[in-house]
């Protein structure tokens, strides 16, 4: 419980802290009025009152090497059940770059086949890595939700990440196209050859 109680310094929204406190409950089997109890302490030692001034506006760190697209995609899944949907309509978890973003986007898909709706204090609950937490609660607190169009944004959005995608298996095939021809590999190298006009045609 004590290494997951600083995650709730970052939430200024108190509907999803007593979200996160009741699912963190559950998840351990504990009573709530136990997490609840340990909270309390929480909010009266050094660690709480040094970083939650009211005038304190929570830090939200990006994950570095991220993309706009990979990001604002996963904020609109968190936001509403229906980008969720759209993406599981139009998405592979391979089309995000970044592995913390992958890791992400599996554990809100697992999440929604189990429970027909997002839940992001039980999903942060269910994460067990640090820096997953981390990374799901830099998401929820973000507070800057783009302006304009939603519908185009996840298009803009997914074409982007299609896009890096097969930049990035380009990238793959031509180095992996120089080691065939180094080795005399001219099966593999065919094959390569191949794959990589057929996706050019494509881009």
């Amino acid at each position: 419980v004590q290494e997951m109680l600083p995650t709730l310094r970052r939430f200024r929204d108190e509907v999803l802290r007593c979200g996160y406190l009741k699912a963190l409950a559950e998840r351990l089997q504990v009573g709530e009025e136990a997490v609840m109890m340990e909270f309390r302490k929480f909010q009266q030692s050094p660690a709480w009152n040094e970083r939650s001034g009211e005038n304190k506006t929570p830090q939200v760190s990006v994950p570095a090497n991220i993309t706009s697209a990979e990001w604002q995609i996963l904020k609109l899944m968190l936001d509403d059940n229906g980008w969720i949907i759209a993406a599981r309509q139009s998405l592979e978890t391979g089309d995000f770059q970044h592995a913390g973003g992958r890791m992400i986007v599996e554990k809100i898909f697992d999440h929604y086949d189990r429970y027909q709706r997002i839940q992001p204090a039980v999903l942060l609950a269910e994460c067990e890595e640090e820096q997953t937490r981390q990374f799901l609660t830099a998401l929820l607190v973000d507070d800057e939700n783009a302006a304009g169009d939603k519908q185009k944004l996840f298009q803009d959005c997914l074409q982007r990440l299609k896009a890096d995608r097969r930049k990035g298996r380009r990238q793959e095939l031509l180095k992996a196209i120089s080691q065939a021809e180094q080795k005399g590999d001219w099966t593999a190298l065919q094959n390569l050859q191949e794959e990589f006009t057929q996706l050019t045609k494509t881009s």
